[in-house]
């Protein structure tokens, strides 16, 4: 694949031994995925695309470093495309981002309703599917609202294309990029919904939780190291394992429950805006991984 020679090496799969991914992955000194959680799932079958087998038994070498967030850029206090700004503080202002929000995206002006909030590639790797059908599902109650960002995968869009019409002032569907509208997104979403198939790291999770939009997501990868699941009054988020859509609307609900009890969801909101994922951290843990790897070859 490469135009290399291919390698003996019986660690390797036949297919991988002239291809730069399994060579590098067989002989690095050190090996990095961009999340703990992503590093332990590359060694499983499901997701080591053939390569799980050499990945486990180089598992001394491979490191989880978490990607970063710029805390200083995305700043809900300073961010230039919200109406209100507000931070840990002034959390009482957020309000009036979701009431912009609501009418910006022809949507019912309800403080009181669930707002449910996603910004998105459309691709099937973010669970788009799983996504369309319970979210329907509660659209078609009336028991939450729903705004989407996001462009990709052409069957995608047409299956979302119609929602604004079949949902009117429940669901804006909004197929375009737009920086300035997913802050507003963020800022004015009660809930952040991400219910990827998998995750190596994602950071619309990170962004969410400083913006006091609480997470909804697949356990999975980078996803699993970042969002602490609502429990006993404790967590950031909420999250589900089984990729299917019952297991998604299950935690949904739950969500929009715990939305309804106003003491707890401020306490939640308040600790995912707490939470710091930077890239100090991330720089300080790969300047430990490049020195390991010098120590190899000395």
């Amino acid at each position: 694949m490469a135009g290399l020679k291919p390698s003996r090496d019986p660690r390797l799969p036949r297919w991988a031994r002239d291809g730069l991914m399994g060579l590098a992955i067989a002989y690095a000194d050190e090996i990095s995925a961009v999340s703990d959680g992503y590093a332990n799932e590359i060694m499983g079958e499901e997701y080591g695309a053939g390569l799980d087998g050499v990945l486990k038994m180089r598992d001394d070498s491979l490191s989880g470093v978490l990607n970063g967030l710029d805390y200083s850029a995305w700043n809900p206090k300073t961010d230039p495309a919200l109406k209100t700004h507000f931070d840990e503080a002034s959390l009482e202002k957020r309000i009036e981002n979701k009431l912009a929000l609501q009418k910006e995206c022809g949507l019912k002006i309800d403080k009181n309703a669930p707002l449910i909030g996603m910004v998105s590639r459309l691709d099937h790797q973010k669970g788009l599917d799983i996504a369309a059908e319970a979210m329907w599902k509660l659209l078609a109650k009336g028991s939450a609202q729903f705004v989407l960002l996001g462009t990709g995968t052409r069957e995608i869009e047409v299956m979302f294309r119609t929602w604004a019409g079949d949902f009117p002032k429940l669901a804006s569907i909004n197929l375009k990029f737009d920086s300035a509208l997913a802050s507003r997104i963020y800022a004015g979403a009660d809930i952040f919904l991400m219910p990827s198939r998998y995750e190596p790291c994602g950071i619309s999770q990170m962004i969410a939780m400083r913006y006091g939009a609480l997470p909804v997501v697949r356990a999975t990868g980078g996803l699993v190291d970042t969002v602490q699941p609502y429990r006993n009054g404790r967590g950031t988020g909420f999250a589900f394992k089984e990729y299917s859509s019952a297991a998604l609307l299950r935690t949904l609900k739950r969500a929009i429950e715990a939305y309804h009890e106003k003491n707890e969801w401020r306490g939640l909101q308040l600790r995912g805006m707490a939470n710091r994922f930077t890239w100090h951290s991330a720089a300080e843990k790969y300047v430990r991984l490049y020195e390991r790897a010098i120590l190899k070859k000395g």
